[in-house]
């Protein structure tokens, strides 16, 4: 099949996708689109040109064609630049409108407008015979919907099919119902069924509805949507949508492998768990913490924001100091809780604090860490997740969302599962879920069964985009 992706951002060329970060709409499309290669489809990808991409940087080729659009009523031209995706023969376009795309007070509904429009006239320019347009998020929601609206104007001319992916149901995109006529759209949509959301218009709501295929980070993500609160005021929408509502878990980024990382201190693989031993006191030195064997480094990746469940181990930090561990706290966010966090790492020397962390650190923590706390309240960390089973370091997770799909509770009897799931919220349910883990650690067969499971874990993006293809196909 020939697929073209829509995305705002794109990794490795814009959008962080970094371990230490949440941000993962980047990482996703470019992953699915070089997993959706190997499986031996046609991938192109648009996005715009944003003020971060170094075109010579990324050996991106300026087109001399442009992408003549309408906004508005007016015409616009959109530059173009060419390049390919590492490790694929992926063709990736940048539309680019430097008033637009790389401006700070760039209108963003403008922005998303053109990215839609443009990405859907640069595949009519050049004939792509498309089987699905995949849109990721509510920047690209207006795809869906100008697709349907050309199939109404040309009801006998083969279309492909539309799949939306929604990648934060809070991120809603919603705009005052002016936009309507800034970009000459009408108001036949703006209705409750179509884009009209308490009086704004939703693009995340645009993207729901015109599609095809609504997809969500994993299935238990799917079925949370349809709960009170959970869809964020799309609990019907998401309802009503039923089979065209699909939950398609992702994967890690294969380079990210501790048996050939050559930039961590030592290797290692199911197993073969020497070289972890090695980066858990690399990792220490690094952050300050006395190199010790015997407690668990417990690791919290940032951004520490109001999702993270960070104010669970904040507020109640004297009942984990006691406990026998070390815990670091990597990345930034709110500044109110990062001061709290360097105040309680100058106060105990079992704790460790580092507010900036490039990709060399980020790897390092995931590799020397013997856990990784998710305690979030929303689901952020499914990625995150994953790359921690990559690393073989144990997962501890709030079970919202995806994070539930990602990671198997431990039975210590069968000595079967990938991490500690605890399905409650609130920090008791948080303290006896590293209870568990304490006690498992303190029997070091049991730990190495637990290590060894999380290594064996097949978390690549090849089932995923056999997945996405079977949607495609649908």
């Amino acid at each position: 099949m020939h697929v073209l992706i829509v995305t705002p951002e794109i990794v490795p060329f814009s959008g962080r996708g970094a371990p230490e970060t949440h941000d993962e709409l980047g990482e996703v499309a470019g992953r699915l689109a070089e997993a959706l290669v190997a499986e031996g489809h046609e991938v192109s990808v648009v996005a715009p040109l944003r003020a971060e991409i170094e075109p010579s940087r990324h050996s991106l080729a300026r087109r001399l064609t442009k992408v003549s659009i309408f906004v508005g009523g007016e015409p616009a031209e959109l530059g173009l630049y060419e390049g390919t995706l590492r490790r694929t023969s992926s063709r990736v376009f940048f539309l680019d409108h430097e008033a637009t795309f790389r401006s700070e007070g760039a209108a963003k509904h403008r922005a998303a407008y053109m990215l839609a429009a443009g990405a859907l006239k640069l595949a009519a320019d050049n004939q792509w015979a498309l089987d699905a347009v995949h849109a990721h998020g509510w920047r690209a929601g207006l795809v869906p919907l100008l697709m349907q609206r050309a199939r109404r104007r040309h009801p006998d001319a083969p279309a492909p099919r539309s799949v939306f992916s929604l990648h934060d149901p809070a991120a809603l995109g919603l705009f005052d119902k002016d936009i309507l006529d800034d970009l000459a759209l009408g108001y036949d949509e703006f209705h409750p069924d179509g884009i009209e959301f308490h009086g704004k218009v939703s693009l995340l709501k645009a993207g729901i509805v015109y599609s095809d295929v609504v997809t969500a980070p994993s299935p238990a993500f799917a079925r949370e949507l349809c709960a009170d609160g959970r869809g964020h005021g799309l609990e019907g929408l998401y309802t009503a949508r039923g089979s065209k509502l699909a939950g398609v878990a992702g994967g890690a980024d294969i380079t990210h492998d501790p048996a050939g990382d050559h930039r961590l201190p030592a290797r290692y693989s199911a197993g073969q768990l020497d070289g972890k031993a090695s980066c858990k006191r690399a990792l220490q030195s690094e952050l300050g913490l006395r190199p010790n064997d015997r407690l668990p480094l417990l690791l919290m990746l940032g951004p520490f924001d109001d999702d993270s469940g960070v104010d669970l181990l904040l507020d109640s930090a004297e009942r984990w100091s006691a406990l026998r561990l070390q815990v670091a706290f990597v990345g930034g966010g709110d500044a109110q809780r990062c001061e709290r966090l360097a105040k309680l790492a100058a106060s105990d020397d079992k704790v460790a604090y580092r507010a900036d962390a490039d990709g060399a650190l980020s790897r390092l923590c995931l590799a020397g860490a013997d856990a990784l706390l998710l305690p979030m309240t929303r689901d952020h960390g499914t990625l995150l997740a994953q790359r921690a089973l990559r690393y073989g370091t144990v997962p501890i997770v709030h079970s919202v969302g995806g994070l539930g799909d990602a990671v198997v509770d431990f039975d210590v009897v069968s000595r079967t599962g990938t991490g500690f799931v605890f399905s409650e919220s609130g920090a008791d349910a948080l303290f006896l879920t590293i209870d568990r883990l304490l006690r498992c650690f303190e029997d070091h067969r049991r730990w190495q069964a637990l290590v060894n499971n999380t290594l064996s874990q097949d978390v690549s993006w090849t089932l995923a985009a056999r997945r996405y293809a079977t949607l495609y196909a649908r």
